[in-house]
């Protein structure tokens, strides 16, 4: 263990984190992660096997594990505290398809490698807290399987400035060389006396103790430009797969008849830091993969048929009812990504979505087929609501 790495682990397990309970992140569904890529799963293949590098406390892990019982999860890190509590949490809930292993992300020795590779691996907020962000992404490209997806969250730098600004604050008032202990509470009582001055200190004023710790007294982090974040993946052997937000990457949220064709007509890197400078996201969340692995090809006409589908586990159906008389009328039925974008479902796509919000599990394009033309569409109807469901993101493909 070097010795950045051991002052982090003091730091968490001091300060363990995240704080509270378990929650469903970005990409913790791991059939549909998997697949959206061209090379799937062997057929051999029994259990999905997901690593989680980096757990903390284990808030994503067991929030995952808890909702898909067939897969099994591993969850590493450094810090002993944190570790403790998830194993505890896990215990709690009597999860029997996750396990805790002390494992330092600089070397890997330790972890539990199962054959052929992890299926898919999350990296949330870990490896900007290393010496060596690219050799640490690297190690876990090592230990992926070639059809395999990792899912990477790293501190985007330009969203981040209001939280840099308060460091800054913090760095020239209190001193940097007394302990992250120590200096916690000077910070905080400046932080709030500075809350009427600029919206970011008072968004550190009302922040938990331990966010507040790890947002602003951190010892070790670094942030990323979009051309720093595709530089970080290459030197790593990797390659974006695809943003895991896909709508705060669209150029479609770029004003009609400014910049639009010219953004669609760059390279990705270009197109992607003019997204940036528009939005300014606070972190960076994408899927990567092994060279050779592209996204999964759409589907002929008749290959629809027989392929499996699912609903989107990363977003929510919201139906409005009125009570009239004689009976209960749908007044509208819209679907919610957990990006924030509304999806309204109208005509065969309303008739797609009445039929699809209560399924459980996955469906076949036949099977969806024959409940939406007993709904009264078309064969037609029914085809552009699937391909349109499809493109909006509403159902997906998981892998087989």
């Amino acid at each position: 263990m070097d010795s950045t790495t051991a002052a982090v682990r003091a730091l968490y397990e001091r300060f363990p984190y995240p704080h509270g309970g378990p929650e469903l992140r970005v990409g913790f569904d791991a059939a549909m992660v998997l697949g959206l890529t061209a090379l799937q799963r062997p057929p051999s293949s029994s259990t999905m096997n997901v690593l989680d590098a980096g757990c903390g406390r284990g808030v994503g892990l067991i929030g995952a594990a808890s909702v898909q019982p067939e897969v099994a999860f591993v969850g590493v890190d450094v810090s002993r505290v944190s570790l403790a509590d998830g194993r505890a949490t896990a215990a709690a809930l009597g999860l029997e398809n996750v396990e805790f292993h002390e494992v330092d992300l600089t070397t890997l020795d330790g972890l539990p490698v199962p054959a052929g590779g992890f299926d898919l691996i999350h990296s949330s907020g870990v490896i900007h807290h290393m010496e060596d962000p690219a050799a640490a992404l690297r190690r876990l490209g090592g230990v992926l399987a070639p059809h395999g997806v990792i899912v990477l969250m790293v501190y985007a730098k330009l969203g981040r400035e209001p939280y840099a600004r308060v460091t800054r604050a913090i760095d020239a008032v209190v001193s940097v060389g007394l302990p992250v202990s120590e200096r916690l509470g000077p910070a905080r009582a400046l932080v709030t006396g500075l809350a009427a001055l600029n919206p970011a200190f008072a968004e550190a004023a009302a922040t938990s103790e331990v966010e507040f710790v790890d947002r602003y007294l951190h010892i070790q982090e670094c942030a990323f430009d979009v051309r720093q974040l595709y530089k970080l993946v290459a030197d790593a052997g990797l390659e974006v797969l695809r943003w895991c937000n896909t709508d705060a990457w669209s150029v479609d949220q770029v004003p009609a008849g400014l910049i639009r064709e010219q953004a669609r007509a760059a390279a990705p890197a270009d197109r992607d830091t003019l997204i940036e400078a528009l939005t300014g996201p606070r972190v960076f969340e994408v899927y990567l993969v092994k060279s050779g692995n592209v996204l999964r090809p759409p589907l002929s006409g008749d290959a629809a048929a027989a392929a499996r589908f699912a609903v989107s586990s990363e977003g929510n159906f919201e139906l409005t009812t009125r009570s009239v008389p004689g009976q209960v009328r749908h007044e509208s039925l819209r679907f919610r990504k957990a990006s924030g974008v509304v999806i309204e479902l109208q005509g065969v796509l309303g008739l797609a979505g009445l039929c699809l919000q209560n399924q459980v599990g996955p469906f076949t394009g036949h099977e969806f087929y024959q409940a939406i033309l007993a709904q009264g569409a078309s064969a037609r109807e029914v085809g552009f609501a699937l391909a349109e469901l499809l493109r909006l993101g509403l159902i997906v493909r998981p892998s087989q």
